[in-house]
């Protein structure tokens, strides 16, 4: 695997590596949770979404993968279990802190190697942001490390609010998913959030195959587009995400767009 293991209060965490945020193996930039109702996604999930988790299709055929994700989850219940309020915000941002200083150092062998990689970190690429005090820790860990741009998807609306000040000052670059169970909902919740906040939820339609996509949507560019955004076939291809950028490079889109992705 091309991650790492941390340890905190003696627990483990696994820093794990995302191909869509940075193609070069061996960069540390991702995290995950067991996904599901039974897992961190609990609150957030749809009966929609579980019938198509991809995050719940790796951990069933990649054992690696799933005792990393156990194990994250683990770590984050303990360390709720040990505290509570304002005490549990700092316990998360002090584990956040350890979990980024990973890609941090790992960025900068990389280009000490001559190795051109973005310094970026892919939230959650498995299960979900599961409570507020792990939401209200993220931006504060995140503004120990200025220079590195953070991207996700989330269904939580429920604690995007918690993530505003990482959003405002242009560091996190997040994408509210939702799909035909929870489209009314997310809708409601756009309007509100734009007159709350002055932030616009733009959203995105991601095709199922069937050609419908929702006229009220853009598509997703690296499907829409297939030519210009063609699949990475072999070893050492570069993702259509990577090429296409838009749910995750704030460079590509206006600082203050979040994108919804809707799966059908």
């Amino acid at each position: 695997m091309a991650g790492e293991w941390i340890e905190f209060e003696g627990l483990r965490f696994y820093v794990g590596h995302d191909r869509k945020t940075c193609p070069t193996y061996g960069i540390a930039n991702t995290f995950g949770f067991t996904p599901g109702f039974a897992g961190s996604c609990d609150g957030a999930a749809t009966h929609a979404c579980a019938s198509v988790c991809y995050a719940d299709k790796m951990s069933r055929v990649s054992p690696d993968a799933d005792k990393t994700l156990i194990a994250n989850w683990e770590t984050v219940r303990a360390i709720k279990a040990r505290y509570q309020g304002a005490a549990l915000v700092d316990a998360y941002a002090r584990l956040l802190r350890a979990v980024f200083g990973v890609t941090d150092a790992a960025v900068e062998r990389a280009r000490a190697r001559g190795i051109d990689c973005v310094k970026a970190f892919r939230l959650t690429w498995s299960g979900e942001i599961f409570c507020r005090e792990f939401a209200s820790a993220l931006p504060i860990a995140m503004a120990a490390y200025p220079d590195m741009r953070f991207w996700g998807y989330t269904r939580a609306r429920h604690h995007v609010a918690a993530l505003l000040p990482a959003i405002e000052r242009g560091q996190l670059k997040l994408n509210l998913s939702s799909d035909n169970e929870s489209r009314a909902i997310v809708e409601q919740f756009q309007g509100e959030f734009l007159a709350q906040y002055g932030i616009l939820l733009e959203m995105f339609d991601m095709d199922d195959g069937s050609g419908q996509v929702d006229a009220r949507a853009r598509t997703c560019p690296a499907i829409a587009r297939r030519e210009q955004f063609p699949l990475a076939k072999r070893a050492g291809d570069v993702s259509p995400c990577i090429r296409c950028g838009i749910c995750w490079d704030m460079g590509r889109t206006p600082r203050k767009v979040t994108t919804v992705h809707v799966h059908k």
